[in-house]
């Protein structure tokens, strides 16, 4: 268990605002806390009554929107092949709402999360005398605005943490990294940063459909690029051209003569297994005719995808548009 961890259950983070994950990470088909625990890279929204805002894995970490959940936190990571629980160092997401603290609504102002972060600190010093606190250079997050970094050494858990500060309208978000290791904490710091630029603050008002089809969206967007980026890969341009009349034919199923005449276009994004099937297939936009794409590939099996790309899913992405 890391320092703030405990601390916030034993009373240091009083006014703990608690948050859901919305998890919609690249290969997972769900929305809220998905039956898949984990996702490398994985991205989610974090959201409460009065606050919901993004993170994303950084490459080579794990998003994990279950088991943090014991001890109160809905998004962890770790790097991958580790585990929250046997990981040398981890990072997790955590709210503390102003009302509770009895704060301002306000945000943007940099002397009053400064002050914010020094009352968090005594705190903090109360729980763990000895505890030794050091300023670090600030990170902006992906939508600019300023994090105060805060580094804690010397408590009584052993623990060497930085915190990222980020003041909002009614929550200050914290981003925490935590290891027992000064070696693996200085190995990790950069993945932190990484973690601090990816906030983005979305709205003070979740409304959870609106997210989820925000994170759709987002989602979508990242297996699209995961899928061109696929295709650099020794042999992929050609293993995609050989996918050609398998999608023809698909196509052709669901838009037979006698079919009324149809004009648009929609995007397939899929995960094609080492056998040739499809996984994880999600179309943009819905139509029937999407729809109808969608369900008969994956009644189909492709060639096999490139040995280069290894063992795992290859990504693909199959563009439709129709002229009558």
């Amino acid at each position: 268990m890391t320092a703030h961890q405990i601390a916030q259950s034993g009373g240091f983070l009083k006014g703990f605002a608690p948050v859901f994950l919305l998890f919609f990470a690249l290969g997972l088909f769900g929305f809220l806390l998905s039956p898949v625990r984990a996702e490398e890279m994985g991205t989610g929204i974090v959201y409460g009554d009065d606050h919901a805002f993004a993170v994303r894995a950084p490459r080579g970490w794990v998003l994990d929107n279950r088991s943090g959940v014991p001890d109160g936190l809905q998004a962890v990571f770790y790097p991958t092949g580790s585990t929250w629980r046997d990981s040398r160092a981890v990072m997790y997401v955590n709210t503390t709402g102003k009302h509770a603290k009895g704060e301002g609504k306000s945000s943007g102002s940099t002397g009053a999360l400064q002050a914010f972060v020094a009352a968090d600190v005594r705190r903090f010093r109360q729980e763990s005398p000895g505890v030794f606190v050091s300023d670090s250079p600030s990170l902006t997050t992906k939508d600019g605005k300023t994090a105060l970094i805060r580094t804690f050494t010397g408590d009584k858990w052993k623990n060497r943490e930085a915190v990222a500060y980020i003041d909002e309208p009614t929550i200050v978000a914290m981003i925490v990294l935590s290891s027992r290791d000064e070696g693996t904490f200085e190995k990790c710091f950069p993945a932190f940063e990484q973690l601090v630029a990816s906030y983005e603050f979305i709205t003070t008002k979740p409304n959870l459909e609106k997210l989820k089809e925000l994170q759709f969206n987002w989602d979508f967007d990242a297996r699209v690029e995961a899928a061109k980026q696929a295709e650099l890969v020794e042999g992929a341009k050609e293993w995609v051209t050989s996918t050609g009349p398998v999608s023809q034919a698909a196509l052709n199923y669901c838009l037979p003569p006698s079919a009324p005449p149809f004009r648009g276009n929609f995007t397939m994004v899929a995960e094609v297994l080492p056998s040739g099937t499809l996984s994880s297939v999600w179309v943009r936009p819905d139509s029937d005719v999407s729809r109808c794409f969608r369900e008969r590939m994956k009644q189909e099996k492709l060639p096999p995808p490139p040995s280069s790309y290894g063992a795992k899913p290859y990504p693909i992405t199959f563009t439709i548009n129709v002229v009558p």
